[in-house]
C-alpha cells in the first residue's frame, strides 16, 4: 500500500479505503446503534463491536509477569451466544475481543480507545497500541471502575480504533506473539510465537 496521504489520523473517507483493501474485517460502512451505544465507521474513528469469548483472572496464589505470564490464572467464558450477556462486576476486569479482524499495512497504526457512553458509566477500556503489520482479532483489556454491575452484551460497540498513517512505512512490522490471534487471548510468554 502506497504512502499517497499525509501522516497523521485518518478521516473516516480513508479508513473506508483501508477496510476495501481488508484492513477490517468484517467492516461497517455506516454507524448504527445496537445495545445502547454505536458501532461502525465514525468521522475519525472506528467503532468496534464486542466479541463472543471473555476470560477472567483467577486468584491463585501463582505469581505473574510479562515475562512469565500463566495461562493458569485465567479462566476462559466461552463462545458465548450473540443474545446470552456476561456481568462485569464493580471493580471486575475481564478479558474480550473484537468482532473484527485487524490487518494493518507497514505504514499504518491504530489506537485502542474507550467510548464516550462507556466511559460515563466507568468502563475503562485499557487503551492498546497496534503496531503497522498486525493482523488478528485485538484483545480488550475492560474494567470496571463504576459502582454498579456492567452488562456486556456481545456485537455491542466496545471501543474505537483510531488509525494513523506514519510518514513512512515502517521498517520492522510487528510480527510477535500475538500475531494471527483469533478469538480472547491469554498473554503468552515472550519467546512463544504463533
Amino acid at each position: 500500500m502506497t504512502n499517497q496521504y499525509s501522516p497523521g489520523t485518518l478521516p473516516d473517507w480513508q479508513i473506508a479505503e483501508l477496510a476495501t483493501a481488508g484492513v477490517i474485517t468484517p467492516f461497517r460502512a455506516t454507524q448504527d446503534r445496537f445495545g445502547g451505544t454505536t458501532r461502525g465507521l465514525g468521522a475519525a474513528s472506528y467503532d468496534v463491536e464486542l466479541g463472543i469469548e471473555f476470560m477472567i483472572a483467577v486468584r491463585s496464589g501463582e505469581m505473574a509477569s510479562p515475562e512469565y505470564p500463566k495461562s493458569s490464572n485465567f479462566l476462559k467464558i466461552s463462545p458465548l451466544a450473540p443474545e446470552h450477556r456476561t456481568i462485569l462486576y464493580s471493580g471486575s476486569s475481564i478479558l474480550a475481543h473484537t468482532v473484527e479482524t485487524i490487518t494493518l499495512p507497514d505504514n499504518i497504526c491504530a489506537r485502542v480507545l474507550d467510548k464516550s457512553t462507556w466511559a460515563r458509566l466507568f468502563l475503562q477500556v485499557k487503551n492498546t497500541f497496534i503496531d503497522p503489520g498486525f493482523s488478528g482479532q485485538v484483545t480488550l483489556e475492560l474494567h470496571n471502575e463504576g459502582p454498579w454491575p456492567l452488562e456486556l452484551v456481545p456485537g455491542v460497540g466496545i471501543a474505537q480504533l483510531v488509525f494513523e498513517r506514519l510518514a513512512a512505512p515502517c521498517r520492522n512490522p510487528y510480527r510477535g506473539r500475538y500475531q494471527g490471534q483469533t478469538g480472547v487471548t491469554a498473554p503468552k510468554p515472550a519467546e512463544q510465537q504463533k
